[in-house]
C-alpha cells in the first residue's frame, strides 16, 4: 500500500510532536505489510474500560472523573516545568534546541502546551522535557504519583498479594490509573523495602511496568521493570520477567538493536521458568522476530508459546497465538492453513469477550485479503475491526481501522471510501491536538 501523504501524516506528526518514541501502531502487534505505519496513536486521558450495560456506564462516569482530575495533575506538572526552565533562564526555543540535542523533537507550541497542562501527550514526552531541564525521571515518577495521589482511591490496605490481585483485575477491565494506585500503595512507606519480601515487591513492580507500558508510559515502564533488576534477593523467574519487559517495550519503540541485547540474556534462562513465565517469554521472542519479519524464527516462538498456554488452559492468550501464528504462515506461503487458524483465533477471542484480540484477528485477515487481492473481503474485515472496536471503546484500534480504511480506498483507487476515512481521521486528529 501506498505511503501516508498530505495532511493526515503531517497533522499526525504534528498533533505528537514527531517524537520518533511515540511512532507506532494502535496495537502493540499490529503493523501494516511494508511495516510502514507511521501515525502516533495518543489515548487522551484514561484507557477506556470495556465493560457492557450498567458497569460501562458507571467506568463511564468514574473516566469522566479521572480524566478531569488527571487535567489538573498535568496543569500542576505543567508550572513546575516552567517554573524550573525560567530558574534557568531558558526560553522556550533553547528548551527545544537541548531536547534535540538529547535526540528528541519538539516544537515550541508543544512545549507550551505542556507547561500550561493542555498537552494530551504520553507522560513520556513530559519526562523527555523533565531531563532536558536535569531532572532525574525519578523524581519526576514521585511527583506524578503524588499529583495522581487525588484522582484515584488508593486502598487503606497494604496486603501485597491483595493489591496484586485487585491490580489484576482492573488492568483487566482497562483500568490501568487504578491498578496503579492500589500497586503503589503497597509500595508506600520508607520501610516497604524491609516489609516486603524481595520477590513480592519484585511483583509489584513487575505489574506497574506492565500498566505504564499499556499506557505507553514507555520510559516509566523500562525504570519500573529495572527496579527489579537492582532489588537484591530477588529470584531468577522475577528477572527473566523483567528482562523480557525491557525486550518487548524497545521492539515495540522500534530499537531492534537494543531489543536483540535483552533477547539474548533471556533466551537460554526461559526453560527454567514455571509454565506461565516460559509461555509469554517465548511469545514476546515471538514478538520481537514477528516486527523484524522473521517469520519462520517468529513460528517457531508462536508454536511453543501456544502449546503451553494451552497446558494453562490460558484461552485468550492461545487466542493471541493463533492470530500471530496464522499471520505467520500466511507470510510463508501456507495460505488455507493461515486463513482456518486466524478465523478459529478470532471466534476464540470472541467467544471470551477478548475484544483486542478480536480486532487484531480482523486486521490481520484484512492483510491476508489484501494480499490475495480480494478488495471487498479486505474491506468487510477492517469495518468489523472498527465496529468492534467502537463497540469496545478501543480508542487506538478504532483510529487504526480507519486508517486502514483509508489505506485501502488509496490502493484500489475507492476515492469514495477514501474521502471519508481520511476526514474521520482528521478530526480525530484534532481531538489529539486539543
Amino acid at each position: 500500500m501506498s505511503r501516508p501523504a498530505g495532511g493526515i501524516s503531517r497533522r499526525a506528526h504534528r498533533g505528537a510532536g514527531g517524537l520518533r518514541s511515540l511512532i507506532g501502531s494502535g496495537s502493540p502487534f499490529f503493523k501494516n505489510e511494508n511495516n510502514r505505519l507511521g501515525l502516533p496513536v495518543v489515548v487522551r486521558g484514561p484507557v477506556p474500560y470495556t465493560g457492557v450495560g450498567t458497569r460501562e456506564k458507571r467506568a463511564r462516569g468514574e473516566e469522566a472523573l479521572l480524566g478531569e482530575l488527571e487535567g489538573r495533575a498535568r496543569r500542576r506538572l505543567g508550572t513546575y516545568l516552567r517554573r524550573l526552565r525560567q530558574a534557568s533562564g531558558w526560553t522556550l526555543e533553547d528548551l527545544v534546541r537541548i531536547v534535540e540535542r538529547q535526540g528528541g523533537r519538539l516544537s515550541v507550541s508543544t512545549l507550551h502546551r505542556i507547561e500550561c497542562g493542555k498537552s494530551a501527550l504520553p507522560l513520556e514526552t513530559i519526562s523527555l522535557v523533565a531531563r532536558s531541564l536535569g531532572v532525574a525521571l525519578s523524581e519526576i515518577d514521585e511527583r506524578l504519583q503524588a499529583l495522581r495521589g487525588t484522582a484515584v482511591n488508593r486502598p487503606a490496605v497494604r496486603d501485597a498479594e491483595g493489591a496484586l490481585a485487585t491490580a489484576r483485575r482492573l488492568a483487566g477491565e482497562g483500568r490501568f490509573w487504578d491498578a496503579l494506585a492500589c500497586l503503589d500503595a503497597v509500595l508506600e512507606g520508607d520501610d516497604a523495602p524491609a516489609r516486603l519480601d524481595p520477590d513480592v515487591e519484585a511483583r509489584v513492580h513487575l505489574a506497574r511496568s506492565y500498566c505504564h507500558r499499556k499506557l505507553r508510559h514507555y520510559e516509566l515502564s523500562l525504570a519500573a521493570a529495572g527496579r527489579v533488576l537492582r532489588r537484591e534477593g530477588v529470584s531468577e523467574e522475577p528477572v527473566v520477567q523483567a528482562l523480557l519487559l525491557h525486550l518487548e517495550v524497545h521492539a515495540m519503540r522500534g530499537d531492534f538493536l537494543r531489543a536483540r541485547v535483552y533477547a539474548e540474556h533471556c533466551r537460554g534462562r526461559i526453560e527454567g521458568l514455571g509454565t506461565s513465565a516460559r509461555a509469554y517469554g517465548w511469545l514476546t521472542l515471538g514478538i520481537l522476530e514477528f516486527k523484524q519479519e522473521r517469520w519462520g524464527e517468529a513460528l517457531a516462538c508462536f508454536d511453543r508459546a501456544q502449546d503451553l498456554y494451552r497446558e494453562l488452559g490460558a484461552a485468550l492468550e492461545m487466542a493471541r497465538a493463533e492470530v500471530l501464528r496464522a499471520e505467520c504462515l500466511h507470510r510463508t506461503g501456507r495460505r488455507h492453513a493461515g486463513l482456518r487458524l486466524v478465523e478459529q483465533g478470532r471466534q476464540r477471542a470472541e467467544a471470551l469477550r477478548g475484544w483486542e484480540v478480536v480486532v487484531l484477528a480482523r486486521f490481520y485477515q484484512g492483510d491476508m485479503a489484501v494480499r490475495d487481492g480480494a478488495r471487498a473481503r479486505a474491506e468487510a474485515c477492517f469495518r468489523a475491526a472498527r465496529d468492534v472496536a467502537r463497540r469496545a471503546g478501543l480508542t487506538n484500534d478504532l483510529f487504526v481501522a480507519w486508517y486502514r480504511l483509508w489505506e485501502l480506498g488509496r490502493a484500489f483507487a475507492d476515492s469514495s471510501l477514501e474521502r471519508r476515512a481520511r476526514r474521520v481521521l482528521l478530526r480525530m486528529l484534532r481531538r489529539v491536538e486539543r
